[in-house]
């Protein structure tokens, strides 16, 4: 059996002149709390090249309260229990990248919900 492995990409995303990319992160627990350091780390470095009106932003979406039965396997220390998991993640990364990560302590109940979040976000992060 042959196995052939080709590593050139098929497809290459280039993006429009002026795009700015908005990550929306519904979820700040086990999974979303061990990715939104990485991306914020990931977008830090690419928004060091970027005028302001172009710098990418997250937005995390979490309505849940860190408790002590979380600290065993998602991304919270003691001094956060009791607050918005949200909240503590869009702190603490915004403030350790220097990258925008507003956050909305709701819980996402229908599609038409998340446009309207995903809207208002939008809005908060606009320059100027």
């Amino acid at each position: 059996m042959n196995l052939e492995l080709n590593l050139e990409p098929i497809t290459k995303i280039k993006e429009a002149e002026g795009t700015r990319f908005h990550f929306f992160i519904v979820g700040a627990g086990g999974t979303g709390g061990h990715l939104i350091p990485n991306l914020a780390r990931l977008i830090s470095s690419i928004n060091e090249n970027l005028e302001d009106n172009r710098k990418h932003f997250i937005t995390l979406v979490d309505a849940d309260e860190v408790e002590q039965k979380n600290l065993i396997r998602q991304n919270f220390t003691k001094s956060d229990l009791g607050k918005n998991k949200a909240e503590v993640l869009a702190t603490r990364y915004s403030r350790a990248f220097g990258v925008t990560i507003n956050y909305i302590a709701e819980y996402i109940e229908s599609p038409k919900m998340l446009k309207e979040r995903i809207a208002q976000a939008y809005e908060l992060a606009a320059p100027g």
